[in-house]
């Protein structure tokens, strides 16, 4: 039950995050959100909208899943804070598990509620804790914030992964408490056809 994603079209992603269609367009043109996918005509979906298996489809509908809708809100949260949107979405979407972890309660991801810290820093100072592009962000998660000098460099984000939860839309925590996932096939993205969100 906990492997089946529910898709959410871009107006449930409205009512859950507060961000418009539109702007979920601009963030994909921009290429500074890469969630979402594409629902197949024979089942599934792709993140690709040059997918081959979409066919002649002539207009994608995109549809979103809880993790996207999860990193948006986050991302929201910090980019209010002063980060960059396209650092907010990266780290949002780094730490979806954790947040549903928190906001859900759900016995199932308590292995990611702790530790409860994050922290984020450019890939250009600090400790590398694995090999990424520079101006990509480092993280790594800590229950001993007297440890953030051991791997920061001069410049580093602190997230409460807890608060931050706690934070969420009302709309969006009240799915995460509401259990594990409906099947797929409950729910199927009922905008237009033709729509481009």
């Amino acid at each position: 039950m906990h492997t089946v994603a529910t898709l959410f079209t871009p107006k449930e992603v409205e009512e859950f995050t507060g961000t418009a269609p539109e702007t979920l367009r601009d963030w994909r043109r921009r290429k500074i959100f890469l969630g979402g996918v594409i629902p197949l005509p024979g089942g599934g979906w792709t993140g690709n909208p040059e997918d081959p298996a979409l066919g002649v489809i002539a207009r994608q509908t995109w549809a979103y899943r809880e993790g996207d809708l999860i990193a948006i809100a986050v991302a929201k949260q910090l980019a209010a804070t002063g980060v960059d949107l396209a650092s907010a979405l990266k780290i949002g979407g780094a730490i979806v598990i954790n947040i549903k972890a928190w906001a859900s309660g759900d016995p199932f991801y308590s292995q990611y509620r702790n530790p409860r810290f994050l922290i984020a820093w450019p890939a250009t100072e600090g400790v590398i804790i694995q090999p990424v592009p520079i101006g990509e962000l480092q993280f790594i998660r800590l229950e001993d914030l007297n440890r953030i000098p051991e791997f920061m460099g001069a410049n580093a984000l602190l997230v409460d992964l807890k608060k931050t939860s706690e934070k969420l839309p009302a709309a969006l925590r009240e799915l995460l408490k509401s259990g594990t996932e409906k099947e797929s096939s409950d729910r199927v993205p009922r905008g237009p056809r033709g729509s481009r969100s």
